[in-house]
């Protein structure tokens, strides 16, 4: 992520481990036999979902220290002059 306004930068990505575990879940082994998530059993789901609401940002994130960037916005479909 990018602080135009002022010039820094924070990387943040999906801790490796974390995701590895999540895909070895009965959730993900339904899904990939095509079961639509609405048709799994909230026996499986809820667990699930109460443990990624409960656990530190640290265990499912990869957070790298905020630091400067030499950012220089180009010109796109978007850009709307006021940076």
């Amino acid at each position: 992520m990018i602080d135009v306004k002022n010039k820094r930068s924070i990387r943040v990505a999906l801790n490796p481990v974390f995701q590895m575990k999540g895909l070895t879940s009965e959730f993900v082994k339904l899904r990939k036999k095509g079961v639509e998530p609405s048709d799994i059993p909230s026996e499986i789901i809820d667990p699930l979902i109460k443990k990624i609401v409960s656990v530190k940002d640290e265990e499912i994130l990869k957070i790298e220290k905020v630091k400067n960037t030499d950012f220089k916005p180009e010109k796109g479909t978007f850009y709307l002059g006021t940076m």
